[in-house]
């Protein structure tokens, strides 16, 4: 096959970087942290078409946040290891939660007090976990337990594998198809276990610097990965929250 350079191309559709530059008034709904990064400004040329319109998946009610994908999210435990598994547990990471969002966007998370109904049976009527601005914005955490709870855990032999961030994808996804009313005044986001340890592990330099550790040292080294990388989901949150006129910015 022979390259051969492009003569002329139809004129894009959506903005591009210097249209934005030239019409500033199209960053309006971009959270204030992202308004002065370069690389941002030129990708907004790609998608400010999508974001400006208010696009959304079809059959969604546009008030659940995307996945933020900080994390594998997939960890397996059992049979013999030199590498201790670490997942974080739910009240752990309601502490990060609720730490990071009011470092970061000066949000003060609660635990939500409304209690799920003895005869509730749909995923959707599953009470948040934590709750800010009255009840107006609410945070659900996918934990190794649900994912286990909800079909996204399998056994090999003597290993248990849970797929949690497969399983908060279709957590989301459910709440996002739920249109009634009660459940579109509600800004969502659903956050899981990033499983840190699946990543590191994948790395022949951090699995030898590993094995050298004591098991009360790996788990502080993965406690530690995990809480940088559940951070990050709630920055993303935060930043949508933003984008989406939620939270002044």
């Amino acid at each position: 096959m022979e390259v051969k350079p492009i003569k002329s191309y139809k004129t894009p559709d959506y903005p591009d970087e210097r249209e934005v530059q030239a019409h500033p008034e199209l960053l309006e709904r971009l959270p204030k942290r992202w308004r002065t990064n370069s690389m941002v400004i030129a990708a907004l040329g790609m998608c400010s078409a999508v974001m400006l319109a208010g696009c959304g998946t079809k059959g969604e009610n546009g008030n659940v946040a995307p996945l933020f994908l900080h994390g594998e999210g997939s960890m397996s435990t059992g049979c013999a290891s030199v590498v201790r598994t670490f997942f974080l547990s739910e009240s752990e990471a309601k502490e990060i939660i609720r730490a990071e969002a009011e470092m970061y966007g000066n949000m003060k998370f609660e635990n939500n007090p409304v209690q799920a109904a003895p005869d509730a049976l749909r995923r959707a009527d599953k009470p948040m976990d934590l709750v800010a601005e009255d009840g107006k914005i609410g945070v659900e955490y996918i934990s190794a337990g649900d994912a286990r709870a909800w079909g996204h855990g399998e056994n090999r032999g003597t290993v248990s594998v849970y797929h949690i961030r497969d399983a908060a994808q279709e957590h989301r996804d459910i709440l996002a198809e739920d249109d009634r009313e009660e459940q579109r005044s509600v800004r969502k986001g659903v956050l899981y276990d990033p499983c840190a340890g699946s990543d590191l592990l994948d790395d022949e330099e951090t699995l030898r610097e590993l094995t050298d550790m004591s098991p009360e040292e790996q788990e502080k080294y993965f406690r530690k990965a995990d809480e940088e990388q559940l951070r990050a989901q709630v920055r993303g949150f935060i930043d949508w929250l933003e984008s989406e006129g939620v939270l002044a910015s």
